[in-house]
């Protein structure tokens, strides 16, 4: 009996003692000496880092704070607000969020957005994530890296040039390099190869969708070839993974309405370049076929326009 009774006392004292362990849902978040933010900041913590909570009551008196410990042993007083019991559920939305409000925040600088990145980068190794959500994190990690980039090139600065070439010797085929006046920018066939792995998954769907923003757009003005060329790359090639995609229904509008702008005066049709008109004219009219009926139905009577001015 005398057994059971310190079992159960042990059961219910464990519990306020041990607080568990929380994520680091904000970048570079001060874990101070004292529950102060004017006290002495011991380091910061990265984003996504796992530290452990002793919640001894006599510690805990300041809702606001919570004393924790880091990896290394190191002890200090961290904000409530930027921690998540990872024994609750919604781990992988409040992730989620926390980098989208950075990512569309103006305030967010380069420090926080590289521990994001970090984060994201070790996501493969750590296995917290499986399926939809980690390929939606394995996006967003191409997005954040997007946006590093931009900053890095925004203004002369021998520091961030320095980091500009450092991201790209590790990442070669993730990032195309500055040529011809053009800033270093991500390369969309990371989002096309998720787009196509991943056809009849929202991932997917959304990976096209970026395929589509992050792939650089010709200025065809009104040569109706480049034209044709330019969709197979972008809005078209989306349309092939995705007919039924979210977006769908918006890049078929706007490929119309082109079409029409292009087509209107049929006198004037500008068919630009004579060569690869037909190879392009033919493998345009192939990839359409593969796509359901709806939009041959669409765009038909523009080709046929095109082929008579121009072929």
């Amino acid at each position: 009996m005398k057994r059971i009774i310190s079992i159960l006392i042990f059961l219910a004292v464990v519990p306020s003692i041990w607080g568990g362990e929380w994520l680091v849902t904000k970048p570079n978040s001060p874990l101070y000496l004292f529950p102060d933010k004017k006290s002495e900041i011991l380091r910061r913590l990265g984003f996504g880092e796992i530290v452990k909570s002793k919640n001894e009551k006599e510690k805990q008196s300041d809702k606001n704070f919570r004393f924790v410990s880091d990896n290394a042993g190191l002890s200090g007083w961290t904000e409530t607000q930027v921690l998540f019991d990872m024994q609750e559920k919604g781990g992988y939305k409040t992730v989620l969020r926390s980098i989208d409000r950075m990512l569309y925040s103006t305030n967010t600088g380069l420090n926080e957005l590289e521990s994001v990145y970090q984060y994201l980068s070790s996501l493969e190794d750590n296995g917290l994530y499986h399926g939809d959500e980690y390929l939606y994190l394995k996006i967003r990690r191409a997005i954040v890296l997007s946006r590093i980039l931009e900053i890095l090139q925004e203004g002369e600065n021998k520091r961030k040039e320095s980091k500009l070439l450092d991201y790209l010797s590790k990442n070669p085929g993730e990032i195309l390099p500055p040529e011809r006046g053009k800033p270093a920018m991500i390369n969309p066939e990371i989002f096309w190869k998720i787009g196509e792995e991943f056809k009849d998954k929202a991932p997917g769907d959304f990976a096209a969708f970026l395929g589509v923003k992050f792939t650089t757009e010709a200025h065809c003005k009104k040569d109706v070839f480049c034209f044709l060329n330019e969709e197979r790359k972008r809005r078209f090639r989306y349309l092939q993974l995705q007919p039924n995609g979210n977006y769908a229904n918006v890049f078929a509008g706007q490929i119309l309405k082109k079409f029409e702008i292009l087509t209107k005066d049929t006198e004037t049709v500008n068919c630009g370049n004579k060569e690869m008109r037909k190879d392009l004219y033919e493998t345009f009219r192939k990839d359409l076929q593969s796509l359901p009926y709806r939009y041959g139905k669409k765009y038909h009577q523009y080709l046929k326009v095109i082929q008579k001015e121009c072929l």
